[in-house]
């Protein structure tokens, strides 16, 4: 009788393990396709001079390969706000091509973005931009 008690008690401290462990498992798992699903944030600012600069960008990713795309660049008493649609597909598990359309010259611009993701932080890099410090974007998630 008792080893079977000994036995029962150990598969349930084995099942509660891995429920346990189950959701940062499952985070670990998630492809960058599904990671990447959802609203990032970009902010910086800097003083120049007396004035101090403010920049955010916002790219909310959705499920049917859209992207919404704002920044908000202020400085001293102007702020400029601009809104963008586009698209973004798969290139390979760690690529995209986001496809935007500025709203004012309906000119599209299309670049291609290495991508590092997490359930909380999304690096993008361009790898044709020849300036390093301006080449990776890091955001955080929103929600």
């Amino acid at each position: 009788m008792m080893p079977q008690r000994l036995l029962c008690a150990c598969v349930v401290a084995v099942l509660v393990a891995v429920c346990l462990a189950a959701p940062g498992l499952a985070d670990e798992k998630q492809k960058p396709k599904d990671l990447i699903v959802g609203k990032w944030e970009h902010s910086k600012s800097e003083q120049k001079g007396d004035t101090k600069a403010e920049f955010k960008m916002t790219l909310d990713f959705k499920k049917d390969d859209k992207v919404k795309i704002a920044v908000n660049f202020k400085f001293g008493d102007k702020d400029v706000k601009q809104e963008m649609d586009g698209t973004y597909k798969w290139v390979d598990d760690e690529n995209i091509e986001v496809t935007a359309k500025d709203p004012k010259t309906k000119k599209e611009d299309t670049k291609k973005l290495h991508v590092k993701v997490t359930a909380k932080e999304l690096e993008l890099t361009d790898k044709s931009e020849k300036d390093k410090a301006k080449a990776t974007i890091k955001f955080t998630r929103v929600k």
